[in-house]
């Protein structure tokens, strides 16, 4: 993949997200229940990958908590996340 395409798909990760925040939402779930909220038009690895990275971008409108689920016995990841407020 391009470093363009990669680029845009992180955009339209970050619009898919906005979108959905905007209304007042909050996420609550592991990758794949975001993507299936959202609606997001990725796999679960690029996604994954967004919010890692929004979680430490200063610029970044997303507040991401991540947690373990250690009722699961794989101990997923979990996510919380909202917009930040400005």
């Amino acid at each position: 993949m391009q470093k363009s395409e990669i680029r845009h798909k992180q955009w339209e990760i970050a619009d898919s997200l906005c979108s959905y925040l905007k209304t007042g939402k909050v996420l609550v779930g592991q990758v794949n229940d975001i993507i299936t909220t959202c609606d997001i038009q990725a796999d679960g690895y690029t996604v994954a990958k967004f919010l890692e990275r929004a979680q430490s971008m200063a610029h970044s409108p997303f507040h991401i908590k991540r947690t373990f689920d250690k009722k699961v016995p794989h101990r997923r990841l979990t996510y919380h996340v909202t917009l930040k407020a400005r």
